[in-house]
């Protein structure tokens, strides 16, 4: 299995990941959103879902769902399933442009020769990919997006949340928002 390399934006940095405490971990992947991009730290995802285990986010700003995948598969192929999975669903209109095993762009939108149809068909099968590799398993799996403008996700089953308030960056969801959807993930 590849490793891939990711580039940082705006020297933001990725969140460490403590590999030792994975089995019983719950373990959030995603995007900017996920990785609480304009949040305060104490109203980050990972710091408000109701949990006695580990947390672990390995989301990062403008991350493709084919980054989520990659980052999904080289984790569990080394560490097998943690304890719950969090997936926060980006946008079906981005992807990953892989260079020498780097990610050479990340928030990179889909090439005006990429058919709608075929990045959604992209993300179908992520989708199903993910709920295949946790079926039948102890691992727990919530799926959810913010990305909604239309029926697409809602009708793959996974769960839209909606602005309820904005992050200080004005573009990304607010703590209030960001409470909903602890309050959707329960405790796990």
């Amino acid at each position: 299995m590849r490793r891939l390399e990711y580039q940082t934006i705006n020297d933001l940095e990725p969140y460490s990941i403590e590999y030792a405490k994975w089995n019983y971990s719950i373990v959030l992947f995603g995007d900017s959103t996920t990785y609480g991009q304009g949040l305060e730290e104490e109203d980050r995802l990972h710091n408000i879902i109701d949990t006695v285990y580990p947390v672990i986010n390995t989301a990062y700003i403008a991350e493709s769902n084919e980054h989520i995948f990659k980052k999904f598969i080289d984790a569990v192929y080394k560490h097998g399933l943690p304890r719950a999975v969090i997936v926060g669903y980006s946008s079906p209109f981005r992807e990953a442009l892989v260079e020498n095993n780097t990610i050479k762009s990340v928030g990179h939108w889909n090439k005006p020769d990429m058919d709608k149809e075929t990045m959604l068909s992209r993300t179908g099968d992520i989708i199903k990919s993910i709920r295949l590799m946790t079926k039948n398993s102890p691992c727990i799996l919530k799926e959810w997006t913010v990305f909604i403008q239309s029926d697409y996700y809602r009708e793959q089953g996974v769960y839209n949340l909606p602005f309820e308030d904005y992050a200080k960056d004005g573009k990304h969801p607010g703590p209030k928002t960001i409470r909903t959807l602890s309050n959707w993930i329960g405790n796990v």
